[in-house]
C-alpha cells in the first residue's frame, strides 16, 4: 500500500461542492492500493456542513487540522466595502465631517491585504500546513503529495513539502488559477505575481490533474513545456450517493436547481424567461416551479420577488449533498447554469444525468459542459445564447414533452463519470508519476 499525503483547505464534514471532489478521492483510493492521510484547515472556517461527507471518510484515515492566521470570508468582505469608500448620497457633506481621513485608512488597509494575500486570503495556512506535513513525514514515509485548489494556497504548502520531502508532487486543478476567465484583474500587478507564483509551483509537479479537458488546453498553451504533465480528470458522481435517497415529493412540473450562485454564474436569465412566460403562456407555465437548493442568493430572491414570480419559486438554502440529492431525485427536470465560458463543468452535470432526468442547460454549446449532456438522451435542451427568449423555449418544450408523456430520461453514460472509476484513473497517474521518479 502506497501513500499519499493530502492537502485539502476543506475536508468533511466541511460540506459543499468544492469538498466533494476530494473527498471521494479520499473515500476509493485505498481500494487502489493508496492510503491518504489529509492535511487540512481549522473547520471554523466554513459554515457548511454535511455528516454525509464525513461518513465516507474511510476508518483510519488520519485528518490533520492545522491553525491558520487567515480572515473568515465575512471579515474579508466587510474590509472590502469598507475599503470602497463612501461615495453615496451626502458623502461630501461626511467628508467634511472628518470621515475622509477613516476612508482613506480603509482603503490603505484593504491594499495592503490584497498586497500581503497571495495568492488567496488562505496563505496564513500555508505555514502551519507545511509544518504539519513535516511532522507526519517523520513518522512514516509519503510516496506522493497531493494538493487540490482552489484555494492554491494549498499548492504553495505542497510545493514547499514536495521540494523538502523530495516527493513527487501532483495538483488537482479543481478551477483555473490565473487562467481563470472569470478574474477581473487579470494584468494587474497582484496577478502577475501570482502567475510568478503559479509558474514556480508547476515546475515543481510531476503531474498535473485538470477537471475539464479545456483546462488542460489552456495549462498547455500557457506552459507547452510542461503540457505533457497535463492530464484531464473530470468530475463525476458516486452511485452510493444515489443508493437509498426517497425522491422529495414536489408539485410539477418542478425544475430544480441544486447548488449555489456566484457572481458570474447567475439565475437572472431564467427568472425572466419564467416570468415572461407567464405573462405571454399562462396556459403553459400554470404547472411550472423552480426550485433552488442551495445558499441562499439575496439579489436573486430580489429579483424573483420584483418580476412577481412567488409562489412558484422556492428557496430552500443549503442542504446536506444527500438531502439535496433528494430533491434532484424528486425533479421533473432540472437547471444547469453556466457562467458562458467553454472550460466550466460542474460536478452537478454528471450528477444530474446520474439521475435520470432531463437538463435545461444555459451554457455554451462548444463548451465541457454540453459535450458531456449530449451524451445523454435527456441533455439535449440546451439555451444559448442565454437570453430569456431562448430558456423560454426550451421551457416550453420542456412542459409539452412532460404533458405529452414524453420527457426523456437521462443517463450517466454507463458507469464512464462513476467515482470509483475515475479514482482508478487516479491510482494509475500516481503509479506512473511516482515511478518515473524512482
Amino acid at each position: 500500500m502506497r501513500a499519499l499525503l493530502v492537502l485539502a483547505h476543506a475536508f468533511p464534514p466541511t460540506g459543499g461542492a468544492g469538498v466533494q471532489r476530494i473527498a471521494k478521492f479520499v473515500k476509493y483510493l485505498p481500494a487502489q492500493g493508496w492510503w491518504p492521510t489529509v492535511v487540512s484547515a481549522p473547520l471554523g472556517l466554513y459554515a457548511d456542513r454535511d455528516a454525509d461527507l464525513a461518513a465516507d471518510v474511510p476508518a483510519g484515515v488520519q485528518v490533520v487540522r492545522t491553525p491558520s492566521l487567515e480572515l473568515p470570508a465575512g471579515a474579508v468582505d466587510a474590509l472590502r466595502l469598507a475599503g470602497a469608500g463612501d461615495d453615496g448620497p451626502g458623502a461630501e457633506g461626511r467628508r467634511l465631517g472628518g470621515r475622509a481621513a477613516g476612508a482613506v485608512l480603509r482603503r490603505a488597509a484593504y491594499a495592503a491585504y490584497r498586497a500581503l494575500a497571495i495568492p488567496d486570503r488562505h496563505v496564513g495556512w500555508v505555514p502551519f500546513a507545511v509544518a504539519a506535513g513535516l511532522g507526519l513525514a517523520r513518522r512514516q514515509r509519503f510516496d506522493a503529495i497531493l494538493a487540490t485548489g482552489n484555494p492554491f494556497s494549498a499548492f504553495v504548502a505542497a510545493r514547499l513539502l514536495a521540494a523538502a520531502l523530495r516527493r513527487p508532487l501532483v495538483l488537482d486543478y479543481r478551477d483555473a488559477w490565473t487562467l481563470n476567465p472569470y478574474r477581473q484583474d487579470r494584468h494587474t500587478a497582484r496577478w502577475r505575481a501570482e502567475a510568478r507564483l503559479e509558474r514556480w509551483v508547476l515546475g515543481g509537479a510531476a503531474g498535473v490533474l485538470c477537471a475539464t479537458e479545456p483546462m488542460c488546453e489552456d495549462l498547455a498553451a500557457a506552459y507547452p513545456a510542461w503540457a505533457a504533465r497535463f492530464v484531464a480528470l473530470q468530475n463525476g458522481y458516486d452511485p452510493a450517493d444515489l443508493a437509498g435517497i426517497a425522491p422529495q415529493p414536489l408539485r410539477p412540473f418542478s425544475v430544480v436547481y441544486a447548488g449555489k450562485f456566484t457572481p458570474y454564474r447567475r439565475p437572472d436569465t431564467v427568472l425572466r424567461a419564467t416570468a415572461a412566460l407567464r405573462a405571454a403562456r399562462p396556459d403553459q407555465a400554470a404547472d411550472l416551479r423552480l426550485v433552488f437548493v442551495g445558499d441562499l442568493d439575496a439579489a436573486a430572491r430580489a429579483l424573483a420577488d420584483a418580476l412577481r414570480l412567488s409562489p412558484g419559486v422556492e428557496w430552500l438554502g443549503y442542504r446536506a449533498h444527500r438531502e439535496a440529492l433528494g430533491y434532484v431525485l424528486g425533479a421533473q427536470a432540472l437547471l444547469l447554469v453556466g457562467g458562458g465560458h467553454r472550460s466550466e463543468q460542474t460536478t452537478k452535470v454528471f450528477e444530474y444525468l446520474a439521475a435520470g432526468k432531463p437538463v435545461l442547460a444555459v451554457v455554451p454549446p462548444d463548451g465541457a459542459a454540453a459535450d458531456v449532456l449530449r451524451a445523454s438522451p435527456g441533455g439535449g435542451y440546451l439555451a444559448w445564447p442565454p437570453t430569456p427568449a431562448h430558456v423560454a423555449v426550451q421551457l416550453v418544450r420542456l412542459l409539452e414533452q412532460w404533458r405529452a408523456g414524453r420527457l426523456p430520461a437521462a443517463s450517466a453514460a454507463a458507469d464512464e463519470y462513476a467515482r470509483p472509476r475515475l479514482t482508478a484513473r487516479l491510482a494509475e497517474l500516481l503509479d506512473r508519476w511516482v515511478d518515473a521518479r524512482s
